[in-house]
């Protein structure tokens, strides 16, 4: 199961995904954040573009309407190359997962205990690791009964020490 919107210790927001041989945390890169902003710029834009084209081409001039109009459709032929090439960095990491050819970021041998707690409507996941390490992971809503309820269940599954919450349910 992917969990996405999770915030990790360091302040990024990353997706978990939980398999039977523990937790990948996937945050996107600088490459990816920088492909999807340019794509909601560049989708913007065109939208923007193309209304401007519609409005001269009507009142002013159809030339200028229909060369504004281009312009807009080569906004979104960027829009769609840039959303599609962020897609696909995403989705090759999904593939090395799922092929099993990289090692998963928490594994589950390696998991001592976790514990989670509420603070104010945002659930905080803590995870002990048996090296000493330890991993914070938190959410709002939803994602943050599913994050305890995964990490719970993995936990369970994997005959591993029970997840326990604050009041040491």
């Amino acid at each position: 199961m992917q969990l996405h919107g999770i915030e990790t210790a360091d302040g990024t927001t990353a997706t978990l995904w939980f398999t039977a041989g523990g937790v990948y945390v996937i945050s996107r890169s600088a490459r990816q954040r920088r492909l999807f902003r340019w794509a909601g710029g560049a989708a913007f834009a065109a939208l923007a573009v193309a209304m401007t084209g519609m409005g001269i081409g009507g009142a002013v001039s159809a030339r200028a309407g229909v060369a504004l109009f281009m312009g807009a459709g080569i906004l979104a032929v960027v829009a769609v190359a840039a959303a599609v090439t962020g897609w696909v960095l995403s989705a090759r990491i999904g593939r090395a997962i799922r092929a099993g050819v990289a090692p998963p970021d928490l594994p589950l041998a390696g998991m001592a205990w976790a514990r989670s707690t509420d603070e104010g409507g945002r659930v905080c996941v803590t995870v002990g690791m048996t090296g000493g390490e330890v991993h914070e992971f938190a959410a709002a809503g939803m994602a943050g009964a599913d994050l305890v309820r995964q990490f719970g269940r993995l936990l369970d599954a994997g005959g591993g020490p029970p997840a326990t919450t604050e009041d040491g349910r």
